[in-house]
């Protein structure tokens, strides 16, 4: 009788868990969204930094940025390719890379090419990419950037180049208001919780990997 008991009080607990957690989740599950977007007041800068990804709705805020006239000049970073891009480039079949297409948004959102920037080194992730970023706006004399990137990477994006830059320069931190990412409500699209879902991946491994004793601490 007393496991009987033990065993209806835990569904019990369970069934009323899993009912508030229901009825709490329009107010529970925004949380998670708004938790990984990052983005700071403007103020003028010496270049609009856009990491590579994404490139539509990153380069519509670069473009939108420099008209509004936050920055002069927007700097490209070069993706690197897929691993049979250059097996198929061997073969005569030449596709653009994403460098190629985010210079093409950008001049056809009015840009014009001399205040385009590009970093041609390929680059395999975001921590790559933001010290070679860092070591190329150094030489450039550059003391404020603005970093425009997706909305879900935006706080990871501001982490690591925070971690490696806040000493050198001002980041004023940028999420694409054209990215279509709700965080209200990106458990109702297959595409947004997989983003999300993947974004927090991500961003527990770099609080770890920028520990004493892991690879991406200086």
């Amino acid at each position: 009788m007393r496991r009987g008991c033990g065993c209806l009080a835990q569904i019990t607990f369970l069934v009323l868990l899993s009912a508030g957690l229901y009825l709490a989740h329009p107010w529970i599950l925004p949380v998670f969204g708004n938790f990984l977007l990052r983005s700071d007041p403007l103020q003028k800068a010496d270049a609009i930094v856009v990491l590579s990804g994404a490139y539509t709705i990153r380069n519509e805020e670069a473009a939108a940025l420099y008209h509004q006239g936050w920055g002069q000049r927007i700097l490209l970073t070069r993706e690197l390719p897929p691993d049979d891009f250059y097996q198929l480039k061997n073969k005569g079949i030449v596709l653009p890379e994403s460098i190629d297409l985010s210079q093409q948004v950008l001049e056809g959102l009015g840009v014009p090419r001399p205040q385009i920037w590009r970093l041609e080194v390929p680059l395999d992730n975001t921590n790559e990419e933001v010290q070679a970023i860092g070591e190329f706006l150094k030489h450039q004399k550059v003391g404020r950037i603005i970093l425009v990137t997706s909305k879900t990477h935006s706080r990871r994006a501001c982490l690591v180049f925070h971690h490696y830059y806040q000493n050198q320069f001002q980041i004023i931190c940028r999420y694409s208001y054209f990215d279509p990412f709700d965080p209200e409500r990106w458990w109702k699209k297959r595409r947004d919780i997989r983003e999300l879902v993947f974004e927090y991946q991500k961003l527990a491994a770099y609080e770890i990997g920028f520990l004493p004793g892991f690879g991406f601490s200086k």
